[in-house]
Order: C-alpha cells, then structure tokens, then sequence
C-alpha cells in the first residue's frame, strides 16, 4: 500500500472505517493510517458507511439517484461471495442490504429517501 500511495500520491482517498466489524476494513483504515502518519502524507480521507459500520461522526453526505443506485446494486452483486452469503443468511443479497444502509443515512442526513426498489 504504502508503495502505491506514493507512486500515486492521491489528493484524497475512501476508505472503509476504522469502527467496523469487519476485520479487514480495520485493517484497511489502520494500514493506511499508520502509513499516513509514519511518511507525512497530506491527503484528504474520507471514511464510508458501511452495514458494519459501528459509529461514525457524519459530516459529509453524498445522495444519489435511483439511476447511480441501481448501478452501484450492479457492482455489489459482483461481490459474489458477499451476495450469496447474504443471500442464504439475511435472505437479502448483499446488494440490497448495502443500498438499505444508504437509504437510512439519507433520511437520517434529512434528506429525501429515493423511491423504488433496487
């Protein structure tokens, strides 16, 4: 990672957070972290809600239309692992629990909950 960061040297990066079930996206943001700490790096991170996510302090919002929806429900699905786990476990494929965690956080944020079903 830390050989990637540099040759790129992004302005800014998503990252999963660091309050998380899920181990690696822990490992994700802690790697990242103690690279970004150890070798100065100057960029701007912003940290995505996930339906692992345990807090998170909000301060950046971004809606979506039902059309960019059903395109991120797409690419989900290709997380085929994940979707069929949710699949057999939460009867929802990983794609609609995801898109669910997005639509709370767009009425949580105030903002208006998209219609329909992706």
């Amino acid at each position: 990672m830390r050989a990637y960061l540099h040759a790129r040297r992004p302005g800014f990066v998503f990252l999963p957070h660091g309050d998380d079930t899920n181990r690696t996206h822990r490992r994700t943001y802690e790697t990242f972290h103690a690279i970004a700490i150890e070798d100065g790096l100057r960029v701007d991170t912003y940290l995505n809600l996930d339906a692992k996510t345990v807090s998170i302090r909000a301060d950046l919002y971004m809606y979506v239309g039902e059309e960019d929806a059903a395109w991120k429900a797409q690419l989900l699905r290709f997380h085929r692992s994940q979707q069929e786990r949710n699949l057999k476990t939460r009867g929802q494929g990983f794609d609609q629990r995801v898109l669910a965690v997005n639509r709370q956080a767009a009425v949580d944020a105030g903002g208006l909950m998209p219609c329909g079903s992706v």
